[in-house]
C-alpha cells in the first residue's frame, strides 16, 4: 500500500467537525458588548412586538439559584416587561441593561472579555431609584471570563452564557407553543447559537493530539492529495465542457471557475454549474455531488430554466416529468421529485439522477440533459422534441 493510501486510511480515521455558522458570528455584532446588549435586550422587552424569552431565561436561572423568589417569578406577566439599554446612573455610571415590570428590576452588568471592574456602588443608587419592591442584579458573562467580582459587592450574581442558553432551550419549546411569534423564532435560535460560540470560543481548537501527528508524519501526503483534489476538481470542470460542447455542438461553454463551486444548502453536496453562452445566462446545468459519499452515491445533474415571455415553465416541467418516465439515461431516485420551483416560482429546476454512479454514465445524463432543454427551451416550437433513441 502506498503511503498516500495509508495517509487517507487514517485521515478516515479522524472526525473534522467545522462550527455551524449563525447570522450574528456572519454579520453580526461578532463579541462587541454594547450592539450584543442590544441585541440580548430585544428579546428581554426592549422592543414592542418582541418576545421576552431571554428575560424569562435569565430570571428563571437566578431563581434556581436563590437568587430571585420562585412564587414571585410564576407570577410575572412577560409581555409587561421592559428593559433599558444604557441606563444613566446619577454619578455618571451607565448599567448595560435595566429590566423590570415595576414589581421588581434587575440590573445586568454584560462582560464578554473585559474586566468586571465597574462603579457598582453607582450602579446599586441607580437601582434604588426605582419604585419597586424587589431589587435583584447580575454580571452576564461568558464562562472563559474568570475576571472576579469585587468582594464588597457580591450581591451581583454570576450568570454565564452556558447557564442562561441551557435555561433558554429548555424552555423554548413552551415559549413557542404559548406564542404566536414565527421570525422571532428563528432569530431567537441564531441569537443562542451566537452566544454558545462565544461562549465556547476559548474551549475552540485548531486541531487536537490525535490530528497533528498525522499531520506532522504524513505532511508530504497531504500536499499530495491536496493536489490530486485540485486536479480531481479540474477534470470535472474539463470533462463537463467537453460533453456540453459535443452535445451541444458549440464551443462558447463557460463554467464556474475551480474555487467557486458552491456548496448546496443541505448536507455536503458540490454543485458545478456550467452556462452555455447560447442560452444567454437563462438556463444554466449543474454537476453535482457529495463530498461524503462520492464513491457509494456519484453524482446528478440538474437544470436551472428561468421564467422568460418566450416560454412557459410549467409546460416545460410537464413535458420533463413525462420524458423521464420513458428510457432516458436517468432516472427518479427514491420518489424524489424530478422537477420544482423556486423563487416564487420564477426558476424551474429539474433533476436527473445517471443509471449508474460513474462519472461516465453522470456526462452522458448531464450532456443528454443540456440537449434537451436547448431544445425543448431555446429553439422553436416547431423544432420535433428530443426523444430517446
Amino acid at each position: 500500500m502506498s503511503e498516500l493510501e495509508n495517509f487517507l486510511k487514517e485521515l478516515e480515521l479522524l472526525k473534522i467537525e467545522v462550527p455551524e455558522p449563525n447570522f450574528f458570528s456572519a454579520g453580526g455584532p461578532g463579541d462587541k458588548e454594547n450592539p450584543l446588549s442590544k441585541l440580548l435586550a430585544l428579546f428581554m422587552g426592549s422592543r414592542q412586538g418582541a418576545p421576552r424569552w431571554l428575560a424569562k431565561a435569565l430570571l428563571t436561572c437566578l431563581s434556581d439559584n436563590g437568587h430571585f423568589d420562585a412564587q414571585k417569578l410564576a407570577g410575572i406577566h412577560w409581555e409587561s416587561i421592559e428593559t433599558e439599554c444604557e441606563v444613566v446612573c446619577p454619578d455618571g455610571g451607565r448599567i448595560d441593561l435595566v429590566v423590570s415590570d415595576g414589581n421588581f428590576v434587575l440590573g445586568i452588568e454584560h462582560k464578554v472579555n473585559a474586566l468586571i471592574d465597574n462603579p457598582f456602588a453607582q450602579y446599586n443608587e441607580c437601582l434604588e431609584s426605582y419604585d419597586c419592591v424587589t431589587r435583584v442584579k447580575c454580571v452576564l458573562r461568558p464562562s472563559h471570563n474568570k475576571h472576579e467580582i469585587p468582594a464588597e459587592h457580591k450581591d451581583w450574581h454570576n450568570i454565564s452564557y452556558d447557564q442562561l442558553i441551557n435555561k433558554a432551550l429548555s424552555l423554548f419549546g413552551q415559549d413557542v407553543a404559548e406564542s404566536s411569534h414565527t421570525k422571532w423564532q428563528v432569530f431567537y435560535q441564531e441569537l443562542l447559537l451566537h452566544l454558545r460560540s462565544i461562549e465556547n470560543r476559548k474551549e475552540e481548537k485548531t486541531m487536537d493530539n490525535k490530528e497533528l501527528p498525522i499531520v506532522l508524519n504524513n505532511y508530504p501526503q497531504l500536499i499530495k492529495s491536496a493536489n490530486l483534489l485540485k486536479e480531481f476538481k479540474a477534470h470535472l470542470n474539463n470533462k463537463g465542457e467537453q460533453c456540453l460542447r459535443e452535445s451541444l455542438a458549440t464551443d462558447e461553454i463557460k463554467s464556474t471557475a475551480l474555487h467557486s463551486l458552491t456548496n448546496k444548502a443541505v448536507d455536503d453536496y458540490k454543485v458545478l454549474r456550467f452556462y452555455p453562452e447560447k442560452w444567454n445566462n437563462q438556463a444554466h446545468v449543474m454537476l453535482v455531488f457529495s463530498e461524503s459519499g462520492l464513491a457509494k452515491e456519484g453524482f446528478y445533474v440538474q437544470a436551472c430554466i428561468k421564467e422568460s415571455e418566450r416560454w412557459n415553465l410549467k409546460q416545460i416541467r410537464h413535458k420533463f416529468e413525462k420524458i423521464t418516465a420513458k428510457n432516458w439515461p436517468w432516472y427518479p431516485r427514491d420518489n424524489e421529485s424530478v422537477a420544482w420551483s423556486e423563487d416564487n416560482n420564477l426558476l424551474l429546476i429539474l433533476s436527473a439522477w445517471p443509471k449508474e454512479a460513474t462519472l461516465e454514465s453522470a456526462m452522458v445524463a448531464l450532456s443528454t440533459l443540456a440537449k434537451w432543454v436547448q431544445e425543448n427551451v431555446f429553439e422553436e416550437t416547431s423544432h420535433p422534441a428530443l426523444e430517446p433513441s
